[in-house]
């Protein structure tokens, strides 16, 4: 009577618990690999020395990248003119236009954002001035084409010069070993994982499921950072790092693709977690319509 009374403690089968244990771990080496993936992605957009030359075209036809180059366009130019002589805004607006579209300009500012990629590759920190007397001909050239009735100054009282918002490459350089190590790493571990939860499997159905679970969450989750990434940079990002900035979100998005086939590897994890039990039903259903043998 006594022992009626005691409180009942209950455990989960083994089977049960096996089936825990492979769904956190298949849904772990999913994950892994999802991150593993997402690696590979930004690697391979962000921190190919060879793509220098596409990261400098993308940065540059950004539109946060070029208002600053039009503001500092814009201040080169006036600082061209004598005081007081700069009204008409439509003209140097124009004048604007005219100078970042040149050819010597354009050679100019992609063979800075090229340097810069390359340098923050390898941990330096690019020059940022642009000081070209080169190109203070040329500007000359546009002021008096656009804005002809403009006073300008003597050619040695002021050059042409602008800042350029391409600081901040350095980070690249500390990105290279953490995102080398997972993709080397972190694959073999994601890999191991794998095979391993195929031994401990249970009820499929139900790792399944807990698995899909991560698959989707994963997935989900790499596409909120990176939406997130891209609109804080878009936002809050100092005028000088916008240029890296642009191409951190460039490598981020890379990772959608990734995203999009781990999340389309919990939904079949997930369908085959529900067709699973219907097909070992009509399986066992099956079985036992056999007719049973008869020895003799």
């Amino acid at each position: 009577m006594k022992s009626a009374l005691l409180p009942q403690t209950t455990t989960a089968p083994p089977r049960v618990r096996r089936s825990s244990a492979t769904s956190l771990v298949l849904g772990l080496s999913i994950a892994m690999i999802s991150l593993v993936a997402s690696a590979w992605a930004f690697e391979r957009q962000v921190l190919d020395p060879n793509r220098s030359d596409r990261i400098a075209a993308l940065a540059l036809d950004a539109p946060e990248v070029r208002q600053r180059l039009e503001d500092e366009t814009a201040t080169g130019l006036v600082h061209l003119a004598q005081p007081d002589q700069l009204t008409d805004t439509d003209a140097l607006a124009a004048a604007v236009t005219a100078m970042l579209d040149s050819p010597e300009l354009s050679a100019r500012l992609n063979q800075r954002f090229e340097s810069a990629h390359q340098l923050g590759l390898s941990g330096e920190q690019p020059e940022s001035f642009l000081d070209d007397r080169e190109l203070r001909t040329e500007a000359r050239t546009i002021m008096n084409d656009n804005m002809p009735g403009v006073a300008l100054k003597r050619p040695t009282e002021r050059r042409f010069d602008m800042q350029l918002p391409i600081e901040g490459y350095t980070i690249l350089s500390h990105l290279q070993g953490p995102i080398g190590w997972l993709t080397s790493v972190g694959l073999a571990i994601a890999v191991i994982g794998l095979f391993g939860s195929l031994g401990l499997s249970g009820d499929r159905a139900e790792t399944c499921r807990g698995a899909a679970s991560w698959a989707l969450g994963s997935a989900a989750a790499w596409l909120l950072v990176a939406s997130l990434f891209e609109m804080g940079a878009k936002a809050a990002m100092p005028v000088p790092f916008r240029a890296v900035g642009h191409t951190l979100t460039l490598g981020l998005n890379a990772t959608a693709g990734p995203a999009t086939a781990i999340a389309a590897t919990g939904l079949a994890l997930l369908a085959f977690g529900a067709l699973w039990p219907a097909f070992n039903r009509r399986r066992g259903a099956a079985y036992l319509a056999r007719p049973a043998s008869v020895g003799h």
